[in-house]
């Protein structure tokens, strides 16, 4: 009789520590999958400056001297219309003149409100500008910064 009660009491303080371990399994499993969504997003950012680079030659626009950075953000929406987060791309022409012709784009994804995101995930890529073919604009080095 002892002895069942004790293995009652055993298998219940188990079950309740598997139980407590479970939440935070499905916590780390969720900011896994915001994470996704947000590298997915600063990717989106990068193949939406590139997909600009190719309309439009004068992309990105001069500025004075001293100023080689731009930055445009934009909202990204489902399917259905309901707003998933954004990305905010930063392009620096420092390097694109000859001889280097490299353009170096930062974007960072974020899910969720922009004033406070769920999470952020940045890339920066750098873009062969000398490359013959003016409709395709070569990533020569990808990096991934991770999460921020």
């Amino acid at each position: 009789m002892i002895a069942v009660l004790l293995l009652s009491s055993l298998m219940a303080t188990l079950g309740i520590a598997f139980l407590g371990s479970r939440g935070t399994q499905y916590q780390s499993a969720n900011y896994a999958f915001l994470d996704n969504q947000a590298r997915w997003l600063a990717r989106s950012g990068i193949e939406d400056a590139r997909t600009k680079l190719n309309r439009d030659w004068q992309f990105p626009p001069r500025h004075a001297l001293g100023q080689p950075l731009t930055t445009y953000s934009e909202q990204v929406s489902d399917a259905n219309g309901a707003r998933v987060g954004s990305y905010e791309v930063t392009l620096d022409t420092t390097y694109q003149l000859p001889p280097y012709n490299l353009l170096k784009i930062e974007s960072t994804g974020r899910v969720g409100p922009a004033e406070a995101p769920r999470a952020e995930h940045k890339v920066c890529v750098y873009i062969d500008m000398a490359t013959t073919s003016a409709a395709y604009f070569k990533i020569i080095r990808f990096d991934d910064l991770g999460a921020i």
